[in-house]
């Protein structure tokens, strides 16, 4: 399906043996996730594996994570893996890149997830003139202009000042 901000990401990838002898000890996979929209990076994290993988075989891995909310959460997304990203097994190859062919790329774009967006209207002084003492009654609405629905609870908070005397 496609993403939106706030969405939880499940990047899934093999690290495959393409050698003649088993990958055996420990590794680091890298993911690091950027925004490229934003420039933000979203992720950057080691995954370290200590499976034994013989030549020819596979290990499929897998890593969730979840997109920010809002803004920084959408635009262009270049998700990045790098098997053995320390360079900690020893790589051949007859092609000479057995150390330089361990990096897979992907781009996908992430979309604004709906969001309730609570604003003030008709806000409104009941009385007509006021004198210092008065009891004052205030009115307005809660006025939802997102794409969502404002669910749970929310405080409103009233201020008033006197622009007179600035208290």
């Amino acid at each position: 399906g496609s993403l939106q901000s706030g969405d939880t990401v499940t990047i899934r990838w093999s690290d495959t043996n393409s050698g003649t002898a088993a990958a055996t000890g420990g590794w680091n996979d890298r993911i690091r996730v950027v925004n490229t929209t934003t420039g933000a990076t979203l992720l950057d994290v080691p995954l370290f594996q200590a499976t034994t993988v013989a030549a020819g075989a596979a290990l499929l891995r897998e890593y969730s994570f979840i997109l920010p909310d809002g803004d920084a959460g959408t635009g262009t997304l270049s998700i990045e893996v790098t098997a053995d990203s320390g360079n900690a097994i020893f790589e051949s190859n007859v092609a000479g890149t057995g150390e330089t062919n361990n990096v897979a790329s992907i781009t996908a774009t992430s979309a604004l997830a709906p969001y309730p967006d609570l604003r003030v209207t008709g806000l409104a002084v009941v009385q007509g003139s006021l004198q210092s003492g008065d009891t004052v009654t205030i009115r307005w609405s809660d006025t939802n202009s997102g794409t969502a629905a404002a669910t749970g609870g929310w405080n409103d908070r009233i201020r008033v000042v006197n622009t007179t005397t600035g208290a």
